[in-house]
């Protein structure tokens, strides 16, 4: 069973918390492969590995402000099956800009 949590929404840093966990037993899962997909083409946008801890941060590669779908997916290891988790209406927002002037 994987969860996904969208942390920040801005463009260029759209990042997600994935948590694997046994389905059965609600242990954690701690190795294998997780990645992001934008559901519209069904690109990759964000590939982790699990290293020894059942959740991890992916930062994606969204470089558009909008609406998006993204489908989170665990590839599954030796001992566990596949699992995914779709992440609906995903607002995308711009990233804020600074103005210095300098008079001379």
């Amino acid at each position: 069973m994987i969860t996904a949590t969208i942390t920040n929404n801005t463009i260029q840093n759209t990042t997600i918390n994935a948590t694997v966990y046994d389905k059965t037993t609600g242990s954690p899962v701690t190795s294998g492969d997780v990645v992001v997909l934008d559901t519209s083409n069904n690109q990759i946008i964000a590939t982790a590995t699990l290293n020894g801890n059942n959740t991890i941060t992916l930062t994606t590669t969204i470089d558009t402000s909008g609406e998006y779908n993204l489908r989170v997916e665990y590839n599954g290891n030796t001992n566990y099956t596949p699992a995914s988790t779709i992440l609906e209406d995903v607002n995308v927002t711009k990233r804020e800009s600074r103005l210095n002037v300098t008079i001379n």
